[in-house]
């Protein structure tokens, strides 16, 4: 669904997957080490889309979900968004209660409900860190576009409630991870939102990066990361 014309070509997109298949690699490597457990991933599927276009993508935007926020800072301004829905997000707290995470700080159960929550969305939070610094490290290495993310901040709704929030004019990355943690599969979706003001310059660091690299199959895949 990436509208080649306007945002980036067929073969600027592929480049595109594959960095963020490397970022998904190095995400699944952390995951495994915070979770304590098995965590695979297959190849993202990317689309590159306006917000109208977002609505079109084949996921179900109506679902409740927790959407982890980080603003984007450097090269880029703009932000991130991690959405998790609501029976992922279920299935993760059951992991964290059985992983290395338990027992939850003496502290935070003193609290009650409350600081137990609180714990367990510190673990999302770094779910999100990790998604986000292992994306924007491979933009960052391919690219040579500096780009940083802020401390996530966590709204509960619906992903459509929170792209409503997005001006029309943007551009949004929507990167679908298809992950399978303990074997479970655990589907989550990461969003970086830039103004339209940023698209060449989007455009313009993939070529240069493709013409640096070659454009061979498997080309950046054969890097260390």
């Amino acid at each position: 669904m990436n509208n080649a014309e306007t945002l980036l070509s067929e073969e600027q997109l592929d480049f595109l997957t594959e960095m963020m298949s490397i970022g998904s690699g190095n995400a699944a490597t952390a995951l495994s080490q915070l979770l304590n457990c098995k965590v695979d991933v297959k190849t993202p599927k990317v689309y590159v889309v306006s917000q109208h276009e977002f609505y079109k993508l084949p996921f179900d935007t109506s679902l409740p979900a927790t959407c982890l926020r980080m603003s984007l800072v450097g090269d880029f301004t703009g932000d991130m968004v991690f959405i998790i829905n609501d029976y992922q997000r279920a299935y993760l707290t059951r992991l964290m209660e059985k992983s290395y995470l338990s027992p939850i700080p003496q502290e935070m159960r003193k609290q009650g409900v409350g600081g137990i929550q609180d714990w367990y969305d510190s673990i999302l939070k770094e779910m999100a860190n990790i998604f986000a610094g292992t994306y924007l490290g491979v933009v960052n290495r391919f690219c040579g576009l500096n780009i940083y993310h802020s401390i996530p901040s966590i709204k509960t709704g619906t992903a459509k409630s929170i792209m409503d929030e997005t001006s029309d004019e943007d551009i949004i990355i929507a990167v679908w991870t298809n992950s399978f943690i303990s074997e479970t599969p655990a589907d989550a979706i990461f969003l970086l939102r830039f103004s339209a003001e940023f698209k060449e310059k989007l455009g313009c660091a993939i070529t240069e990066a493709m013409n640096r690299l070659g454009r061979k199959e498997g080309r950046i895949n054969t890097l260390i990361v």
